[in-house]
């Protein structure tokens, strides 16, 4: 296993406009015990009181952004915007026909489908719910070529994705099939209704869906003036964690260090660090006894994994539609990580680590 620390050193950076330099462990406590912006408590989870552990993760993440209906990217002066699409004319015929598509009327939804892209031949909505009713009439390949249209407008819808592979599973095309659902899964992170599918067709789709997340065993709040730090005395590697959120909480000079800005916000550099602080102190503890799910991170970040994660994992959860506002280039690192580590051939070797 490589040192922890050279993690450091080999993270991608590409994310940020000016490369940081981000910090050791040990640099994280000498700040944190010279501080005079804020007091730190470190306790055991057992002293933690009104919060239970299964909540940590959207407490430390909670949802901030509220989804945008129909959304597709406007790319504004260089930068990724989520806007919903042009659909305004059309909407009235899509909502009669999807009534009709309802009552599995396809044929004539199919008409007024027709007319609703005739009225907006931009709302790439139109396209794929046209695609949709010849794909439930038993048309593959003419819903194909809908989906296809629809993806041209807008590449970034995980549904229009997911039925794209449904289309190519019915035409036998297995691995097109296979790429479109780990793009479904990697445009709408832990998209449940994709892990159900996948996971009830085992045997039949050539898929097992593997779990990449992690049960939080550290955690870090404000408590007036003060940062309580929290960590399960039994799984000591977690101190690492809770000091990184803590010190992220209580030193306002770092924040603006590493993003620019003093805000208690969601960024990729706040959560390089704390994932290497994670890892750095595990590193202390695996001579005495292994964890399963963290040999399998550091693996991860190792591997240069380590934003997709990040953003699959954490940033999903604080805004659903992160990958939309990402640069193409990390959407395909986290379209490798899916197809690596969350939705692997089923003939690839068993992991270890539990299946969701």
């Amino acid at each position: 296993m490589r040192n922890a620390a050279m993690l450091l050193a080999i993270w991608p950076l590409s994310a940020a406009a000016d490369p940081v330099k981000l910090l050791r462990l040990s640099e994280m406590k000498k700040r944190m015990e010279a501080s005079t912006t804020a007091s730190y408590v470190i306790q055991d989870l057992s002293e933690l009181k009104g919060v239970k552990m299964q909540d940590a993760l959207g407490i430390l993440y909670p949802q901030l952004v509220a989804p945008v209906a129909n959304a597709q990217v406007e790319v504004v002066n260089g930068k990724r915007k989520v806007v919903a699409a042009p659909c305004g004319p059309a909407e009235k015929k899509i909502e009669e026909a999807e009534g009709l598509f309802q009552r599995k009327e396809f044929g004539t939804a199919r008409k007024l489908y027709d007319e609703a892209i005739a009225l907006a031949p931009a709302c790439y909505v139109a396209h794929a719910y046209r695609g949709d009713a010849d794909l439930f009439a038993g048309d593959a390949a003419s819903a194909l070529g809908h989906y296809d249209r629809a993806l041209v407008i807008n590449p970034d819808d995980a549904s229009v994705h997911f039925f794209r592979s449904t289309a190519l599973r019915q035409l036998g095309r297995t691995e097109e099939m296979k790429t479109e659902l780990r793009w479904a899964m990697a445009l709408r992170p832990r998209n449940p209704t994709v892990l159900q599918i996948v996971n009830r067709s085992v045997g039949r789709l050539g898929l097992r869906v593997e779990d990449v997340g992690v049960n939080l065993w550290g955690f870090a709040r404000k408590e007036g003036d003060s940062v309580g730090i929290y960590f399960d005395e039994k799984q000591p590697a977690w101190l690492g964690y809770a000091l990184c959120k803590g010190f992220w909480l209580g030193d306002p000079d770092h924040r603006r260090e590493m993003t620019g800005s003093t805000e208690v916000l969601f960024t990729l550099e706040g959560e390089r660090e704390c994932l290497v602080a994670l890892l750095t102190a595990y590193e202390t503890e695996r001579e005495k006894r292994t964890d399963e799910t963290l040999e399998r991170l550091y693996r991860i970040v190792e591997s240069g994994a380590g934003d997709a994660w990040i953003v699959y994992e954490l940033g999903s959860r604080v805004d659903p539609q992160i990958m939309l506002k990402v640069t193409p280039k990390l959407q395909r690192e986290v379209l490798e990580f899916v197809t690596k580590y969350v939705m692997v051939d089923e003939a690839a070797p068993a992991s270890s680590v539990r299946t969701r």
